[in-house]
């Protein structure tokens, strides 16, 4: 995807909210009706004719006008690029996950049923499934650095404000806004390395950085759950995610925004090549 996108990232990650809504009231419903290892053989059979499925999908060949140089892992890994959205991508990780594992356990604590635990979580996977795709759709308008901006600002601020939330139409509130900022949040980083990136190494920059994430989101809900054990409350781990994406913003200040681009096609007209692409001098 070129022209849109932002677009198409954020329709393929409207997958992990939809997710977030439907396997865990499916996996309940089958641990009720069947047991545990019934459970995990048909998700694990599920995931296997996703597998499979995928084997169909073809990578389509894009000729690049500008000159290619070689390009190793090691290039990956000393460039600026990689560098600061390694980092950004474990803050924002960090904060991503603290409502994603906590918020039915923090519902739960505020003296509700565990079903409106599971509403709460599920309210935020649903409006991460609306953020994902309608956020998609504006980085394409507005540029992915002020989605960027935008959604992370609001993320933390939501997080600061969480331990506030007393009643059950607050915590319903939290989940709906949190999740609608956290989908543009997720929608931006894979245009973002690709800006920072050439397409033929895009594949293994990004898989890259995306270790970066696996670290902070194995961090952020240990650190959280450790904190509210040791403090008997959600206020100080709640203002650490809320940080972590102010983290996030600051550190990505520091990107080198590429210059502008325009399609070849575009240039030459009807015949020229579509998907490729040429890099237009300052001036223009």
């Amino acid at each position: 995807f070129e022209e849109k996108r932002s677009t198409a990232m954020g329709v393929a990650f409207a997958g992990s909210g939809l997710g977030t809504v439907v396997l865990p009231a499916l996996s309940t419903w089958m641990l009720q009706t069947r047991s545990w290892r019934a459970t995990f053989t048909n998700i694990s059979a599920l995931s296997a004719l996703i597998a499979v499925a995928s084997v169909a999908m073809r990578r389509r060949v894009v000729h690049e006008i500008h000159v290619l140089s070689s390009f190793s892992v090691y290039d990956v890994l000393t460039t600026r690029g990689f560098a600061v959205l390694f980092a950004v991508g474990f803050f924002f990780s960090y904060g991503f996950f603290i409502p994603i594992v906590h918020l039915a356990m923090f519902t739960e604590s505020r003296g509700f049923a565990a079903v409106y635990a599971g509403y709460s979580l599920a309210i935020l996977g649903l409006f991460t499934t609306l953020g994902n795709i309608l956020w998609g759709t504006a980085a394409d308008r507005v540029g992915n650095m002020a989605v960027f901006r935008l959604c992370h600002g609001v993320s933390g601020l939501m997080l600061c404000l969480w331990p506030l939330c007393g009643s059950l139409w607050t915590i319903f509130a939290f989940a709906a806004v949190c999740g609608f900022f956290n989908g543009g949040c997720v929608t931006c980083y894979p245009a973002l390395a690709a800006e920072q990136f050439p397409p033929e190494k895009f594949a293994s920059a990004l898989s890259l950085i995306y270790t970066g994430f696996g670290i902070g989101s194995l961090v952020g809900p240990v650190v959280t759950g450790w904190v509210v054990d040791l403090t008997s409350s959600y206020f100080y781990a709640a203002m650490l995610g809320g940080l972590s994406f102010g983290a996030a913003l600051v550190t990505a200040s520091l990107l080198k925004l590429p210059r502008k681009t325009v399609a070849l096609s575009t240039l030459l007209g009807d015949g020229a090549q579509r998907g490729s692409y040429g890099t237009l001098p300052p001036s223009v």
